[in-house]
């Protein structure tokens, strides 16, 4: 049991997720917010809640995934804003809410990135290992869970509207393929038979393929 009290509940409007508390500033709680339009960053300070952090176009995409530099000031998040997941980060200090003059840009792969946090002053952050976060490569992992693999082969190109229309999953637009891929391996564990998505005289087709078990 957690001793100090009883709980409390902070917001109402939601879904509220992804809460980060302030390194330096106890009130002050950043967290994701979706009203019905996407997620977008919100603060809570003291007892005033569903404080919006971005404004203008910047508040017109989804942001989420926010955490806090120790120095307490500057606020890291995640931003749709060119339509891929970026990293960036704005100094909350002066007052909210900001323009989208006012952020840094991180990062600014195309790789899915998301949940960033600070190590030593090193930015850390989750990511995709593929070509981009439309490509899909066969990976492993170990039974308990641990230490999972990418093993570099490439087996299909999800449709980039996916992200926000799970029809597009198995009915993409043409050009990306369905999640209809499969593998298996062989009875000695040393080899994997997949299916794989490729080019072929202008069209997408679904080959199988042999590969070693470590790619």
């Amino acid at each position: 049991a957690i001793a100090g009290g009883p709980p409390m509940q902070l917001t109402s409007a939601g879904p509220a997720t992804q809460p980060a508390w302030n390194p330096v500033r106890a009130n002050l709680i950043a967290y994701s917010l979706d009203s019905g339009s996407g997620r977008r960053l919100a603060l809570i300070d003291g007892t005033q809640t569903g404080i919006p952090v971005l404004e203008g176009a910047s508040d017109t995409v989804p942001s989420f995934s926010p955490t806090w530099q120790p120095n307490g000031n500057d606020l890291t998040f995640v931003s749709t804003e060119n339509n891929v997941n970026e990293v960036f980060q704005a100094d909350v200090s002066a007052g909210v809410p900001q323009c989208g003059c006012q952020e840094q840009l991180l990062l600014d792969e195309d790789r899915g990135d998301d949940t960033p946090a600070w190590l030593n002053g090193q930015l850390v952050i989750a990511r995709s290992t593929a070509a981009d976060q439309s490509t899909a490569d066969v990976t492993d992992v170990l039974p308990d869970g641990t230490d999972p693999r990418d093993l570099g082969l490439s087996v299909l190109h999800e449709d980039p509207g996916a992200a926000t229309n799970n029809f597009l999953l198995f009915h993409p637009n043409p050009g990306s393929d369905p999640w209809l891929e499969r593998q298996d391996y062989s009875l000695d564990g040393r080899r994997i038979v997949l299916s794989r998505f490729e080019t072929v005289n202008g069209q997408r087709i679904e080959r199988l393929w042999l590969a070693d078990a470590d790619g």
